[in-house]
């Protein structure tokens, strides 16, 4: 058997760097592949990390530039039985097309067809991503239709808070290329959710919830906002209804005792309309002002417009956006050590293509007289697959993945439902043993899971200097991963904000690792503190890039790597908790087959102290016979 399936881990993960000239553009390249997940740092400056991947949610960013010429090749695609969030760009590709080249694309929905979307935050058909001059149509036939999908309905606020608002309905097509539309049929935003009731104290003997608002219409109708407890002898509020297809959900009703009541949730929106706001305020006993929540935004008919041709209007419900806000114009990304949701912003990542990628004018990837670095990885270059949990049994969250089994690599995006247990496929084949969540639309941590924590303690925070977070801590372990480690088919979550909240439609990307023997491995080292003779550490390769995090205290999480250092010992750290310049000094050697401290780095090897780390490899370590070669 051999060694490794991977003989050129440059074809997975590879490092870049480059100088930034402070121009309007400037192309990067030098990748052996297309990145999924892309991560720049300025090495000079103070500047944020830079995060975005590739395809899906976060959106499609840029595409092969193809420039003139003529189409030599013409791919009927057709929808025949309702489907949802409908990628034309991977369908082509399963179809044969390249990726590439120039080409005619013909989509018909036909046989009352409908294409939905079940994520606010994706549309139901998405139609991005092809070369400049594609000849790119779209037939729309009676009786078939595509929608948004509905945006979520807001929580019951507690007294002396304003309750919250409902989410915006999702969009039903996204476009970023010349399209001609020819519509017999269809094409609705989905409605926002109706904005939650608010609660109150009327004494100071009791408190009452506020009601949920109702779910915005959509082919996936938005979800009811959840109503808020109430003291234990009042008559609690209830919970806002899901929206449908024909309209959207009534809001809850309000809590109510010795006469008092709160204001009703809201009801959610129809098709391409906002959801309602809840009416009404209460000034508690304390003075506390509480108030119902607003309603979310309808969504649009089409992202993009101005890309449209509508040889056939139909039906068409919402209003259009044509500003390409989910584009390439407006490419979005993650940023470290903030905590913030996705951004968007024309002045920093333009593109990622075949080889590189296209960078702005902004001080985080272009800035003049700098030196930058990129770590881009590789999971299946946009082939996503959706994952109905329902039809297929796999978690019990709806999520999209793009999954690279054989590197041990996938990108995960989900909509959170606040249910401790809530699980999501990932799609390794394995259990992962580090996750990273983010969430997108919300400012939440940056959490991980350690898969080589012992039972008591799993979670670490990408962006702080925090311990491992015990089970006794307030009982984070269970609001974040419900005390159960990831299977060969899902994560499980737990109902914290930063995994799973609940309300406002709240979506998340999940980072899924595992170890692929001869190209990366995740573990756990006990450090030395020795700065001559420091812990060595076997991977069974030499690596190219090494990120560590001392869990039994408070540590940096450190990153080195052979990119900007390709001579040992690697002297230069990057810190994901710090938006810091790189900093100097001796730290670890990469050898041939592992890694060696050479310091008494707290993030590194302080005497006695547990770390994780994760590594990917330079070059496997095996013998000439493609076996692996004895440490020594």
């Amino acid at each position: 058997m051999a060694y490794t399936t991977i003989d050129d881990p440059s074809q997975y993960f590879d490092i870049v760097t480059y100088a930034g000239d402070g121009g309007s553009s400037k192309t990067i390249t030098g990748y052996g592949f297309q990145a999924d997940w892309l991560w720049i740092k300025n090495r000079t400056e103070a500047r944020d990390h830079i995060l975005a991947n590739l395809k899906f949610n976060p959106p499609i960013i840029g595409a092969y530039d193809a420039v003139g010429g003529s189409t030599d090749t013409a791919i009927n695609l057709s929808v025949s039985a309702d489907t949802k969030n409908y990628v034309v760009f991977n369908e082509a590709l399963i179809a044969g097309y390249d990726g590439k080249g120039l080409v005619t694309i013909n989509l018909t929905l036909s046989n009352n067809a409908k294409i939905g979307s079940r994520f606010s935050g994706l549309p139901g058909l998405d139609f991005r991503g092809f070369p400049t001059n594609c000849v790119l149509n779209l037939t729309i036939n009676s009786g078939s239709a595509i929608y948004g999908c509905g945006g979520a309905g807001g929580r019951g606020g507690g007294w002396g808070n304003t309750a919250p608002s409902g989410s915006a309905g999702g969009d039903a097509i996204w476009l970023d290329k010349a399209t001609t539309i020819v519509n017999n049929g269809t094409v609705a935003g989905g409605g926002g959710g109706g904005g939650g009731g608010a609660g109150w104290a009327p004494t100071g003997a009791y408190g009452m919830g506020g009601a949920g608002g109702g779910g915005g219409a959509g082919f996936d109708g938005g979800a009811g906002g959840s109503k808020e407890d109430s003291s234990a002898n009042v008559s609690a509020a209830s919970d806002g209804s899901a929206g449908s297809t024909s309209g959207g959900g009534s809001g809850g009703s309000g809590s109510s005792k010795d006469g008092y009541t709160t204001h009703s949730g809201a009801t959610g929106g129809g098709l391409g309309a906002a959801g309602g706001g809840s009416t009404g305020s209460h000034t508690s006993w304390a003075g506390q002002g509480s108030s119902g929540g607003s309603g979310g935004a309808g969504g649009k008919y089409t992202d993009g417009n101005t890309y449209a041709t509508w040889s056939t209007e139909g039906t068409r419900t919402g209003s259009a956006n044509d500003s390409v806000t989910n584009g390439v114009a407006l490419s979005p990304y993650l940023s470290l050590p903030s905590t913030s949701n996705l951004q968007t912003d024309t002045d920093r990542l333009l593109e990622i293509n075949s080889s590189g990628f296209k960078v702005g004018a902004d001080n985080t990837v272009n800035e003049n007289s700098t030196n930058l670095v990129a770590f881009a990885w590789k999971a299946k270059n946009g082939a996503a697959t959706f994952n109905d949990a329902s039809s297929t049994g796999v978690g019990s969250i709806d999520s999209v993945h793009e999954a690279n089994q054989e590197a041990g690599f996938s990108i995960v995006t989900y909509t959170g439902n606040n249910t401790e247990g809530a699980t999501f496929a990932h799609g390794l084949g394995a259990a992962p043993e580090l996750v990273i969540v983010k969430g997108l639309n919300t400012s939440d941590n940056w959490t991980v899971f350690n898969g080589t924590s012992t039972t008591t303690s799993r979670s670490l925070f990408l962006q702080a200097t925090d311990a491992e977070i015990p089970v006794s801590s307030y009982n984070f372990w269970n609001l974040y991963w419900d005390e159960t480690r990831p299977s060969s088919t899902v994560v499980t979550l737990g109902v914290d904000n930063s995994v799973n909240g609940s309300g406002g439609n709240k979506t998340y990307v999940a980072y899924c690792f595992r170890s692929i023997q001869g190209y990366s491995k995740i573990g756990k080292y006990v450090g030395n503190g020795n700065a001559s003779n420091g812990t060595f550490v076997y991977t069974g390769f030499k690596p190219a890039w090494v990120m560590s995090k001392k869990t039994t205290s408070a540590s940096n999480f450190d990153i080195d790597d052979s990119g900007r250092n390709p001579f040992n010992p690697t002297d230069k750290r990057l810190f994901t908790n710090f938006n810091a310049a790189e900093v100097t000094g001796t730290s670890r050697d990469f050898l041939s087959n592992g890694f060696k401290m050479y310091n008494t780095h707290g993030g590194q090897n302080t005497s006695g102290q547990s770390y994780v780390y994760m590594a990917f490899a330079e070059n496997p370590f095996v013998s000439s016979e493609g076996v692996p070669t004895t440490a020594r």
